[in-house]
């Protein structure tokens, strides 16, 4: 249901530049051949994928269910995400990255932008240690269970649009832009979080 290609002269872009988000709920990593070189995410239960990006080297997947995850450089391999950004109320629909990926905005059908400033280690200032390990019913030849994401919280939420946010652009680090289904596009000043200029199908 979505498609990212990692950036020209990345590390990624040489080893597996593709990253491609399904229904069934996983994201995967693609090499330049075509061969399927991981899965993020995904098994029972688990949300449709409804976009996907590279912050930097980061995979990012956003879910139907509102989830936003961000994995380690290179995702490649696997396992459990490294951050959640957390914020939404409904499922997210798009994703964009700084050009400097140092930031991330996501849109969905709560109507809201909202920005996240991901550590680049990948883990918050604010956490201390890690969660301990759980381990599953069976004793000590049990295994370890996956240690949830550290949550992030959004640095800032952009309002105005009155409909699901469709669609996300950054192309400069001063201004992202947006687009919804109440049929008009906005430009943002990203350091503000202010809006510059709307431009409506309506011509208003």
């Amino acid at each position: 249901s979505s498609l990212a290609l990692a950036a020209p002269g990345s590390s990624v872009a040489s080893s597996n530049p593709v990253l491609s988000g399904c229904y069934d709920g996983a994201a995967y990593l693609w090499d330049a051949s075509g061969v399927q070189a991981a899965a993020l995410g995904g098994g029972e239960g688990a949300a449709a994928v409804k976009a996907v990006a590279w912050l930097g080297e980061r995979p990012v997947v956003a879910s139907k269910g509102g989830a936003v995850r961000v994995w380690a450089a290179g995702g490649s391999a696997g396992g459990a995400a490294q951050l959640s950004c957390v914020g939404h109320h409904a499922a997210v629909a798009c994703l964009a990255a700084a050009p400097a990926a140092d930031s991330l905005a996501t849109g969905g059908w709560d109507r809201s932008i909202l920005l996240f400033r991901p550590p680049a280690d990948g883990v918050p200032a604010a956490s201390s240690e890690p969660p301990p390990s759980k381990r599953a019913r069976g004793g000590a030849s049990a295994v370890t269970a996956a240690v949830a994401p550290e949550e992030l919280a959004a640095a800032a939420q952009l309002c105005g649009h009155t409909d699901c946010v469709s669609a996300l652009a950054w192309p400069t680090a001063a201004l992202l832009y947006s687009a919804s289904w109440d049929g008009t596009v906005r430009e943002w000043d990203a350091a503000v979080g202010a809006a510059t200029a709307t431009l409506s199908s309506s011509g208003k």
